[in-house]
């Protein structure tokens, strides 16, 4: 303390050699990076260094000269500080600091936004569980601001604490619509939570929010799209978010595994093995947390997914999801997806439940994928909302708590006619000491016995061992002391009743809580994922066509229109696939599946095909504006963004709609065609005021071409028109030219321009016996002279317009008849004006003098 305290008064060089005396000392306190700077001696330029530390006395930072805490998550002891660069070696060497890292910028993980919401079977999760859309829940996009005037967040967004102050962002944009759009402006938008509230925070800081953030505003999900390049230790990032759902038991954290899937880390225990330990960025290492890869429509991983294992070993990925161009929409559809579990564990038991028990079910529910059981590039599969769903809806789990050395044992009974059973243990762990060899803190210990024959299995375990074919190994069965989350599956169990016994292994507390939860596979299991009934499709186009079975072997898909008869739709080689390709062999009409496998035939549910309907604008007038629509079926629904949602206003026959303003003052609307009785595929939704059309004009000009005047008038309907007139401007007033037939776009030209200004409008006469009329367009016509100067004569006090046929080559000067001269300026338009105000009634000389030092001058008479 003696040697810092002299240091620190005087500063001086000898004091920075002392420093880098002492960098070994500090190097095992240092993440890779920050060990990097000092190592190699980087010349640091700015005047200050950002570091994330943990320390043991967050009062203790104060009492360090030449450093500032800039953000602090405190629970964690976590902090954001800024110093002076020749304070780092010393800040870090000191006793209470445990640990110091670079403060590394968050990058964004996608590029895109490619949505597929029937990969992981969203859409079917939706159809059979409507009201659990996530409306209690309030979920929190980590990044920049998403655009809170986006009409699918309409009525549901909320402004917390710490929000980002910056510019609305698109990625935040998509990731909010993945996790919870509403589908306002078109039904691709409707994200998988479709009713929560959202709000946005700043991840500048790479920590946790407040706890208090948390719990004043109810956030039980907080999505985290974004990386900082690859990161292989358990750094203060990593252990802050783990005390934040030590702190806030119901707060789960979904993270994005990264895009450097073929990358190779170049620290940690996996330094140099290619595509393995590349998850990017340090926070993703924590344990309470759930860590989400990629995979495509086909259900093959991403090969830019970034792979595990974690750098202690640790199963990471936890779960795949679909995101062909990056991580992030993967993670964001997995926060939509815990928002609509907790909502209907919400709605069954009063509370919301514990991260630990929706880390479970998530986990367990997901289909297994690539190498079988767990592994270190799906994790434990790939995310299937609806056996989510089902398994809460079912009550598939149990929460409690084990002290240390004891073991709870539970009893399940498993029916018969099971392919395969799956039981999963998770609990949040106490949060680790920053840089540790091994994350896990209270380690617990899953066993699985069945009663009748005694036997007994352990969780699937992947081997951690640094080498590429290790790491590639299928899991085996055996004692798991590194993960959180631990699961045993049976194949083809024999019915009857199990145990399942919670060890408490090895505890730092006196109590750990844990959750268990368990999922059946039924022989001869078929169920159609998508469409639904809820999931119209539109025609001339391949649809991806989804099951969910446990049957093998070929089949054959067949369909059927309005109640006809079956047809082949194509032959499946392998049902058990889960998917096929199809393009739809009729226009409209209510279809219906049904495949058939052996002697398993089963029909999906009837379903609309349709046409797709783009609506637009007719008119925008004062009181009343007008929509169209093109003819796809007998009869439409007509919709209206209201408070949250587009909400029907009317079924209508017409493929038109004139709406009263006062009537209707939402500006939002789309339309559904309707086929006997059920609605098609929803349009676009439009803000009508923004189509470019006003009271019937879309647009009206007037160009010279040669002698003539071309006049085009653009409409955005000839509904109610009756005639189109051409105008131009006389002494006497506008005067018709010419009167057509109503047309979308009219051109008409005019042979008969004047010498000068030729000022057009177009007409609209209208069934009513209205009128109306477009602003006026002017032509200017220079046959012989290359400046013309009108009205000459002009009134005093009243503007002169000087016309030239080319912009910046002419200079004006105008002289009195004495030769004086009253005015002078350059010519830099086409039509220019100067005030004949200051200029006294009399005769006036403008002269008009080119680039090229030709002059041409006119008489000016003000009167």
């Amino acid at each position: 303390m003696r040697r810092l305290i002299l240091c620190l008064i005087t500063f001086i060089p000898a004091c920075v050699a002392v420093h880098a005396q002492v960098t070994q000392k500090a190097a095992h306190k240092m993440s890779p990076s920050l060990r990097l700077v000092v190592q190699q001696q980087q010349r640091i330029t700015a005047d200050s260094i950002d570091l994330l530390v943990t320390v043991r006395d967050m009062s203790w930072l104060k009492t360090f000269p030449h450093a500032r805490s800039v953000y602090a998550y405190v629970p964690a002891k976590a902090a954001l500080v800024r110093m002076k660069p020749d304070a780092l070696v010393l800040f870090v060497e000191q006793e209470e600091v445990l640990f110091a890292d670079t403060h590394r910028k968050p990058i964004e993980e996608l590029t895109t936004g490619v949505f597929d919401f029937t990969a992981n079977h969203v859409r079917m999760a939706q159809h059979y569980y409507p009201v659990w859309n996530g409306n209690e829940i309030a979920v929190s996009i980590k990044e920049q601001m998403f655009d809170t005037a986006d009409i699918d967040f309409r009525g549901r967004w909320f402004h917390s604490a710490p929000a980002t102050q910056n510019a609305f962002n698109s990625h935040a944009s998509i990731m909010a619509t993945i996790a919870g759009g509403g589908g306002n402006s078109s039904p691709y938008a409707k994200g998988v939570a479709w009713g929560a509230s959202l709000t946005s925070s700043d991840y500048v800081t790479l920590l946790p929010d407040a706890d208090s953030i948390y719990r004043q505003y109810n956030i039980s999900v907080q999505n985290h799209s974004y990386g900082t390049g690859i990161e292989n230790y358990y750094g203060t990032d990593a252990a802050a978010y783990d005390k934040t759902v030590e702190n806030n038991p119901v707060l789960l954290h979904v993270f994005s595994a990264g895009n450097s899937g073929a990358s190779t880390p170049a620290s940690g225990l996996y330094n140099g093995i290619t595509g393995r330990a590349n998850l990017t960025g340090s926070f993703k290492m924590a344990k309470n947390i759930i860590t989400v890869g990629a995979m495509d429509s086909f259900f093959t991983a991403e090969a830019a997914s970034s792979r595990g294992p974690a750098y202690d070993g640790r199963v990471k990925p936890d779960v795949v999801a679909f995101g062909t161009d990056g991580t992030s929409g993967a993670a964001a559809l997995v926060s939509g997806s815990a928002a609509i579990v907790q909502h209907l564990y919400k709605s069954l038991h009063g509370v919301i439940p514990p991260a630990s028990l929706v880390r479970a079910v998530l986990l367990n529910t997901a289909d297994d994928m690539g190498t079988p059981h767990v592994d270190y590039t799906s994790g434990y599969g790939r995310l299937n909302v609806f056996r989510a769903m089902q398994a809460v809806a079912a009550s598939r789990f149990f929460s409690d708590s084990v002290s240390p050395g004891a073991t709870r044992t539970f009893s399940i009974n498993i029916p018969a006619g099971l392919t395969g059973a799956r039981i999963l243990l998770a609990w949040t762990d106490r949060a680790g000491v920053p840089n540790a060899q091994k994350a896990l803190v209270n380690d617990l210990d899953l066993t699985v016995r069945s009663i009748s024959t005694n036997d007994t299995w352990l969780p699937w375990v992947l081997s951690p061992v640094p080498h590429a074919d290790s790491l590639a190994a299928p899991a085996q069965r055996k004692k798991d002391t590194l993960n959180t989350v631990e699961q045993v599956t049976l194949e083809f169990p024999v019915p009857g009743p199990y145990t399942i016994e919670v060890k408490g292994t090895a505890l730092a507390s006196a109590y750990q809580h844990f959750s268990i939860t368990w999922q059946f596979d039924s022989t001869n299991a078929f169920a159609w994922s998508y469409p639904t009934a809820s999931n119209p499709l539109l025609n001339n186009r391949a649809h991806l066509l989804r099951w969910q079975t446990t049957l093998t072997g070929p089949a054959q898909m067949q369909y059927a229109v309005d109640g006809g008869p079956w047809q082949l739709a194509a032959s499946i080689p392998e049902v058990s696939k889960g998917f096929h390709s199809w393009t739809l062999p009729v226009s409209e009409g209510r279809m219906q599946l049904r495949m058939v496998a052996g002697a398993n035939t089963i029909a999906s549910e009837v379903f609309t095909v349709s046409g797709r309907t783009d609506v637009k604008t007719g008119f925008n007038c004062d009181d009343t504006f007008h929509l169209f629509w093109n003819q796809v079926s007998d009869s439409f629904m007509l919709y209206q963004l209201g408070a949250k949602y587009m909400e029907p206003v009317y079924v209508t026959a017409d493929t038109f709609a004139v709406l009263s303003k006062a009537q209707h003052p939402a500006f939002h609307y789309s339309v559904a065609p309707v086929l006997q009785g059920s609605e098609g595929f929803r349009s676009h939704t439009i803000d009508y005021r923004q189509q470019g059309v006003g009271c019937y004009f879309r647009a009206f000009f007037a160009v010279g071409v040669n002698q003539a005047a071309s006049l085009t008038s653009t409409i955005g309907t000839t509904y109610g028109v009756t005639s189109v007139q051409f105008q131009k401007l006389t002494q006497s007033g506008y005067v018709t030219i010419a009167a057509v037939s109503p047309a979308l776009t009219t051109i008409y030209t005019d042979p008969l321009m004047q010498r000068g200004a030729n000022t057009y409008r177009a007409k609209l006469l209208l069934t009513s016996g209205a009128e109306v009329v477009s602003e006026p367009q002017t032509v200017y016509y220079l046959p012989d002279d290359p400046v013309i100067v009108y009205p000459n004569p002009g009134r005093q006090y009243q503007p002169v317009h000087i016309i030239t046929m080319e912009p910046d080559i002419y200079e004006l000067i105008v002289t009195d008849a004495a030769g004086r001269m009253v005015h002078r300026q350059a010519l830099t338009d086409i039509s220019q004006r100067f005030p004949s105000l200051v200029l006294p009634a009399g005769l006036y000389f403008i002269r008009v003098i080119s680039q090229d030092g030709n002059t041409f001058t006119r008489k000016l008479v003000v009167y």
